[in-house]
């Protein structure tokens, strides 16, 4: 039995960057980003889901690196309704309103994922979710 090392790593990052192309990759961060839809339920919290991927920072002074992920969301419906959302993985976790979008920081040299979880204020409805 042969042991191949960083083969778990390797199939790791194959499958999260599955289709990715080359315009996909920061020179200075290598990530993953990308547009969901997710769902805001009436007065409770939906799942947590995976908005971006950062697997680490490139270059001189990485460790003083900061990655701002621009998140935008907005409904999905025909009538606009106010919708809260909380993302968590960046330097801290952010709390807005929707529809908007925010700034999230990403300080030094490290592998995280944003994440982020809606709530409607009025009717459960579809969340579109943009992380550029």
């Amino acid at each position: 039995m042969s042991i191949h090392y960083g083969y778990n790593l390797r199939n790791a990052v194959q499958q999260a960057l599955g289709n990715a192309t080359k315009s996909d990759l920061k020179a200075d961060a290598i990530t993953l980003k990308g547009r969901i839809t997710t769902a805001a339920p009436l007065g409770i919290w939906g799942l947590w889901n995976i908005i971006y991927t950062q697997f680490g920072v490139t270059g001189p002074n990485a460790e003083k690196h900061v990655t701002k992920v621009k998140v935008s969301f907005s409904s999905q419906t025909r009538k606009p309704a106010r919708f809260s959302v909380e993302i968590k993985g960046g330097d801290r976790l952010v709390r807005a309103l929707g529809p908007g979008s925010v700034i999230v920081p990403i300080t030094g040299n490290v592998a995280t994922q944003l994440l982020i979880r809606c709530k409607s204020h009025m009717a459960a409805m579809p969340i579109i979710v943009d992380a550029k």
